[in-house]
């Protein structure tokens, strides 16, 4: 952190498990679906990568956050 994309790196790489551990409503409001959607922006730099302590493929595991998002927000089930 901070991301150059702008990305906020430590909510989107768990929307997964928030949206399904909380009320799921605080997680699919324009603001957060705004911030889901800077991960498009990705510059694939790998800084976040590098700066990972958990040594996570970070870039990857955001982009499989936001397709699991995208499909909640079409209507799967979670």
């Amino acid at each position: 952190m901070p991301c150059p994309a702008g990305i906020e790196i430590n909510n989107c790489a768990r929307m997964s498990l928030m949206i399904r551990r909380s009320p799921s409503e605080a997680q699919l409001t324009p603001e957060t679906q705004a911030k889901m959607m800077k991960i498009e922006e990705c510059l694939h730099c790998n800084k976040c990568k590098s700066k990972c302590p958990y040594y996570l493929d970070t870039p990857t595991l955001l982009e499989k956050n936001l397709k699991d998002y995208k499909e909640i927000l079409a209507g799967k089930a979670y």
